[in-house]
């Protein structure tokens, strides 16, 4: 009884509350890409994103072609605070690579997007861009408020798992 009062509390504890896709459109002969103003992800704390490639997706919703794998696995994120302080630095954004069962889940980070880029490695010789197309990203997030009644579940969470062990 006990074993299924921890499944749900952890269940619980994961459930991604709110997400929103993010597109950047790629163009030639340039490297670094800032993410674009997200008026919806204001006042938010992130909580996990994940990147993909052509392989999993083949368009982004604005009907963009995916970035294509041999340039999203040369690519890495760079993000900031809003004292412009970088928290992730060059992280690659192949890593951001959900897989069934998997996120890549942060610790509520408090993001200022026109301070945080996506990053292609510039192999030597350059590789030019193979055709348009756009990185894409989900990111999951918490609104600030409900920072403190998620901080409590957890709280709740880890005591119960401590007293099981």
């Amino acid at each position: 009884m006990e074993d299924s009062r921890i499944i749900t509390q952890y269940q619980e504890f994961l459930r991604i509350s709110k997400s929103e896709t993010v597109e950047i459109p790629l163009a030639a002969n340039t490297f670094r890409y800032q993410f674009p103003i997200l008026q919806n992800l204001k006042n938010t704390l992130v909580t996990g994103m994940e990147a993909f490639n052509d392989t999993q997706m083949t368009f982004t919703p604005t009907n963009a072609p995916v970035v294509v794998a041999a340039d999203y696995n040369r690519s890495y994120l760079q993000l900031a605070n809003p004292k412009n302080r970088v928290d992730v630095n060059n992280i690659p954004l192949f890593s951001l690579q959900s897989f069934p069962g998997f996120l890549r889940l942060f610790d509520y980070k408090d993001l200022d997007w026109q301070n945080c880029f996506v990053n292609i490695g510039n192999p030597n010789p350059p590789v030019a861009l193979t055709t348009p197309a756009s990185f894409l990203f989900t990111v999951y997030y918490i609104d600030k408020q409900n920072k403190a009644s998620l901080i409590k579940r957890i709280q709740e969470w880890r005591a119960l798992l401590t007293r099981e062990n």
